[in-house]
């Protein structure tokens, strides 16, 4: 039987929470990666969830010029991803793989558009993580769902991408349709972002009964929303999953919490912002998401 394929190398682009723990895992199997941040407060360290601190390789500055065999992971904000790649496009292998992870929506759309013939895989995760400082803390252990429009589930490169994710924020599986994987991930965020930004609260304060109502309301303009597109779950499915993963992640700060509680701009547009437009598009009306919107940028 042959030897499975590998990427040559990872080029992990920033050092936010989901791109630390990447790097944490590659580090700890012995893969060769490099990252590249624009932090003046880069982070050094990663706290695993069992308390085990791992170093971090130093930032190498600038995207090393990346081959066919390589990797180009892009674990960042919707709104940072055009500035990344701005930086990085020049670097690529016309064959160089692409993956991207993101809370929100919209980010598959713009490296689709940029680079249009590039292998591209899209992951989710539900791995809990919060940085503090040059410090991440791995906070909740999840499983991340990874598939592709343009690769198929045979090719070497989506085996090398999940074997590298089992690795890293394991276990992961591909998923044939990663439109509802992420669907369901944009729920579980439109909730738990903006109602722990807004009540300055760890995730696992939502489990509390005094946010049920606000919870199911969410989920009930969400579930419209998703109907809308030929993803058929029901309140109580989101609702249920919203909470299982704020107790799966009761200690964590959610990255629009943190993002607010450091006058940092948010994803909202990406998440709830994306709901709203949606909704708008197909006549639904989505009041609360609309509110949350308003009221996070007020922030």
């Amino acid at each position: 039987m042959p030897a499975i394929k590998h990427f040559n190398f990872a080029q992990v682009i920033g050092d936010g929470a989901i791109g630390s723990l990447i790097c944490a895992g590659m580090e700890t199997a012995q893969l060769p990666y490099g990252r590249k941040t624009r932090s003046t407060m880069p982070v050094t360290t990663l706290e695993t969830y069992h308390n085990k601190p791992i170093q971090l390789a130093s930032d190498r500055g600038n995207c090393q010029r990346l081959t066919a065999d390589d990797l180009l992971v892009l674990p960042i904000k919707v709104h940072q991803l055009n500035t990344a790649l701005d930086e990085c496009e020049s670097a690529l292998h016309p064959n160089t793989t692409v993956m991207l992870l993101q809370n929100g929506m919209g980010g598959e759309e713009i490296v689709s558009q940029r680079l249009p013939q590039q292998p591209l895989v899209i992951a989710t995760t539900s791995h809990g993580a919060y940085k503090d400082n040059n410090r991440v803390k791995h906070t909740g252990l999840g499983e991340t769902k990874i598939g592709s429009n343009n690769i198929d589930a045979g090719h070497w490169k989506a085996t090398a991408a999940l074997q590298l994710l089992n690795l890293c924020i394991g276990p992961a599986r591909w998923e044939s349709n990663m439109t509802h994987a992420l669907w369901s991930k944009l729920a579980v965020n439109a909730v738990i972002n903006p109602l722990t930004a807004l009540n300055d609260i760890p995730n696992g304060e939502l489990t509390q009964n005094k946010y049920r109502n606000e919870i199911e309301l969410l989920c009930t303009e969400i579930a419209s929303v998703m109907h809308s597109q030929n993803i058929h779950v029901s309140t109580r499915e989101l609702v249920d999953n919203c909470l299982n993963v704020a107790a799966a992640t009761a200690k964590n700060f959610s990255s629009m919490h943190q993002d607010v509680a450091h006058k940092r701009k948010t994803e909202i547009d990406a998440i709830n912002g994306f709901i709203v437009s949606t909704a708008q598009k197909k006549g639904i009306d989505v009041p609360i998401n609309a509110l949350l919107v308003q009221k996070i940028k007020a922030r």
